[in-house]
């Protein structure tokens, strides 16, 4: 069963207060319409090491729409981490690349950081989500 952002939203907020409201982590991305097919496939990871070897702490993949588009995390941790995303347009799961190892799919990072030849080190990336409401707004690289 796929859940689109609004039905996200709605199973966060059924979520109990003492544990929703003090440490979602709201994610923002705009999407153009032509972009907008499969999904928002979306990691937060704990550190260097576990970008590095794929291991997110958490990951949500939600329908990509035109437009914004709101990715909820419920009931993160406090703690630094770093976020990446991907529009999964084809919805094998993967961030497909070319023969140059290039991503042929949009994706983004928190922090928006600038994109060269490689993913960026983590601590470009990394952010700190306290025991309040965090929103991040990431933009798309591979337009």
């Amino acid at each position: 069963m796929k859940l689109s952002h609004l039905t996200a939203l709605a199973l966060s907020l059924c979520i109990p207060p003492s544990l929703s409201a003090a440490q979602s982590l709201t994610i923002e991305v705009n999407i153009p319409e032509a972009e907008a097919m499969g999904n928002i496939r979306a990691g937060l990871f704990m550190n260097a090491d576990s970008f590095a070897s794929g291991t997110y702490l958490m990951g949500v993949s939600v329908p990509a729409r035109a437009g914004m588009n709101l990715v909820i995390l419920p009931d993160v941790p406090a703690g630094t981490y770093g976020l990446s995303l991907y529009i999964d347009q084809n919805e094998n799961e993967v961030l497909d690349r070319n023969l140059l190892n290039i991503p042929v799919e949009p994706y983004g990072f928190s922090n928006d950081p600038r994109i060269g030849m490689r993913a960026p080190d983590f601590a470009t990336f990394a952010f700190t989500h306290t025991s309040k409401d965090t929103s991040l707004r990431v933009t798309l690289n591979g337009l």
